[in-house]
C-alpha cells in the first residue's frame, strides 16, 4: 500500500486527584496498554472526538479538560496495518482529570476496546508501553508534564 499519510487521531491521558495516570489494556489479541484514543470523524473537531472516544472506551465523559499539546505527534503502523490509504496516525494529545465520583466502565458499548484499567505513576506507565506507538506515548507524556507538572504524581 502507498504511504498517503496519517489517520486523524486524538489520545486522551487521564489522571486523578492522586496524579495517577490511567492505563488501558487492549481486550484484542494484542493485550497491550495504551491511552483512550481514536479516530477523528468527518466534520468533527478534534475536541468533539476527545469527548466521544472517552464516552465510548470508558465510559465517562465525567473528567476536567485541563490542556493538551500545542501540536500533533505522529508513528507509524506496522505495514500490515496499513488500511484506507493511511501509513500511521497523528495523534492530538489531551490531558483531562477524572472527577471525584466518575465511575470507568468499560462495558458501556457492545464492542469494549480495553478488558482492564489499572492507575499508574508516569514510570510504571513509561515501563509499560511497547511496540509501535511507544516513542510517540512518551513523547506526549514528558510534553504533557512539563506542560502540567502539578497533576502528575512522582
Amino acid at each position: 500500500m502507498s504511504n498517503k499519510g496519517y489517520r486523524p487521531n486524538v489520545a486522551i491521558v487521564v489522571v486523578n486527584k492522586e496524579g495517577l495516570i490511567l492505563a488501558c489494556r487492549r481486550s484484542d489479541g494484542y493485550k497491550v496498554w495504551q491511552f483512550p484514543q481514536g479516530g477523528i470523524e468527518k466534520g468533527e473537531t478534534v475536541e468533539e472526538a476527545m469527548w466521544r472516544e472517552l464516552e465510548e472506551e470508558i465510559g465517562t465523559c465525567d473528567v476536567k479538560l485541563i490542556g493538551r499539546l500545542p501540536g500533533t505527534i505522529t508513528y507509524d503502523w506496522p505495514p500490515h496495518l496499513h488500511r484506507r490509504g493511511h501509513c500511521g496516525q497523528e495523534q492530538t494529545y489531551f490531558l483531562v482529570r477524572l472527577k471525584k465520583n466518575a465511575v470507568i466502565n468499560l462495558d458501556s458499548h457492545e464492542d469494549p476496546e480495553f478488558d482492564k484499567t489499572e492507575w499508574v505513576n508516569y514510570d510504571t506507565f513509561l515501563e509499560r508501553i511497547e511496540g509501535f506507538k511507544a516513542d510517540a506515548y512518551r513523547l506526549a507524556l514528558e510534553g504533557l508534564r512539563e506542560l502540567y507538572p502539578d497533576y502528575f504524581a512522582e
